[in-house]
């Protein structure tokens, strides 16, 4: 579910089927915000039983962030299960929203699951009201 992406439990995360390059998510944040960074877990970062889900699913390997006044700011993500954090210049926002880019293949092996995960995502600022 979409509440896996902001639970603050990595070992939680948002799925979709196949190859999640061209959708956007929309954050809606509580009250305009000074977003200062952003960043997200760019996979299921989940060990169950001695198995690491991370390499299993398709990862994410490259972001867009979109914000209210039409900025957009590109991130590339390295093949990682930690959260991986991008400053920006402030910008004030009532919204974010994250358009992927493009994902890794499954893994081929026979734990792979053709799903693209996300399991945190991080915007960080301070509410400007």
């Amino acid at each position: 579910v979409a509440a896996h992406m902001v639970d603050q439990l990595p070992t939680t995360a948002w799925r979709m089927a196949g190859d999640g390059s061209g959708t956007t998510l929309t954050f809606t944040l509580a009250a305009d915000t000074e977003t200062t960074a952003v960043g997200l877990i760019n996979g299921y970062s989940k060990q169950v039983a001695g198995v690491a889900w991370y390499p299993n699913n398709r990862r994410v390997t490259s972001v867009t962030w979109l914000f209210d006044d039409g900025t957009a700011i590109d991130q590339t993500l390295a093949d990682s299960p930690r959260m991986q954090i991008m400053r920006i210049e402030p910008i004030t926002t009532g919204s974010v929203r994250l358009r992927i880019n493009a994902v890794t293949p499954p893994n081929a092996g026979p734990l792979g699951r053709d799903y693209t995960a996300i399991s945190e995502v991080a915007l960080i600022g301070l509410p400007t009201g």
